[in-house]
């Protein structure tokens, strides 16, 4: 994967070591950007391959040792630290609802995945399968905050298409805590939604900081074999529950979109005559809007 990041032209490593590079890579995300990124490059300088002379340091806020830890992983823990230092207030300027709606109508069934795994969870719980259902659960929260909520907005910010989806996917796949404050600030922006201080109905507990919390219990189930109780397995449906069937429905409202079975996402206004009127009425008054359109 390092290989692979340091090849491309808008590899974080790039972006650091080589200005020249930096300047083209930066057209590839929203004006306004451009010069934080060149101050990231001119900031960020790594030492070469050859300067090993400090095999354990303090590096992003956390201790590495050179075996787990090389320029490329530098690279990209200095490209997040810049955007939560200098263009988060920049990227929430810069966002707008159109840019979600884009996104959404163009992947309709983004959380399609989450919602299944939540389905399979439920599934197991009434089974008897609680270690299993619990972790399905967990799953269904990661992928519904990774790609139903944080993708659209990454992908949001970067209008050079034919790389937008590679970039992305880069962003989403490091650790919620690497990307909870452009998700917090992005999701009081477009919905009012503070994740910071949202809790459950049913729980003292900060949503987020439950999420969490059930992210290190599914990591003892899957290195160390520690089964999930009962009451962890419920805890954890409650929270994909809280995600998927209040969260994310609020974010699809407040972008004038709704959903229908599954999560998919849906622009249609005549949707909301089903149930009042009969089908065939309703497809005929799609078909009256299509050939006008």
């Amino acid at each position: 994967m390092g290989d692979l990041l340091s090849t491309l032209p808008f590899s974080p490593f790039r972006w650091r070591t080589n200005p020249q590079i930096n300047r083209r890579a930066s057209g590839l995300v929203q004006p306004g950007l451009s010069a934080a990124f060149d101050a990231c490059a001119s900031t960020h300088k790594l030492t070469g391959a050859a300067d090993k002379r400090y095999s354990l340091g303090m590096i992003g806020g956390r201790w590495r040792s050179i075996m787990s830890y090389d320029e490329n992983d530098a690279a990209m823990d200095a490209f997040y630290d810049e955007m939560r230092e200098q263009l988060y207030p920049e990227i929430i300027n810069e966002f707008t609802t159109e840019r979600l709606q884009s996104y959404f109508l163009a992947f309709p069934e983004a959380a399609k995945p989450a919602y299944l795994a939540l389905e399979e969870s439920r599934k197991l719980r009434d089974a008897g399968f609680f270690s299993a259902a619990f972790l399905f659960a967990v799953i269904a929260t990661e992928v519904a905050v990774k790609t139903a909520l944080l993708k659209p907005i990454v992908y949001g910010l970067i209008h050079n298409l034919p790389t937008s989806t590679l970039i992305t996917d880069i962003v989403i796949r490091n650790g919620l805590d690497k990307i909870e404050n452009l998700l917090f600030e992005s999701l009081k922006s477009v919905a009012e939604i503070d994740l910071k201080s949202f809790c459950r109905p049913t729980s003292n507990q900060k949503l987020w900081d439950e999420i969490k919390s059930l992210q290190k219990k599914r990591d003892l189930l899957v290195h160390r074999a520690e089964m999930s109780s009962s009451t962890d397995t419920e805890k954890a449906i409650s929270v994909a529950s809280e995600v998927l069937d209040s969260i994310f429905p609020t974010v699809i409202k407040a972008i004038y979109l709704h959903l229908h079975e599954c999560g998919r996402i849906c622009n249609d206004s005549l949707c909301e005559l089903e149930g009042r009127y009969s089908p065939e009425l309703i497809e005929k008054l799609r078909s009256q809007r299509n050939a006008n359109a």
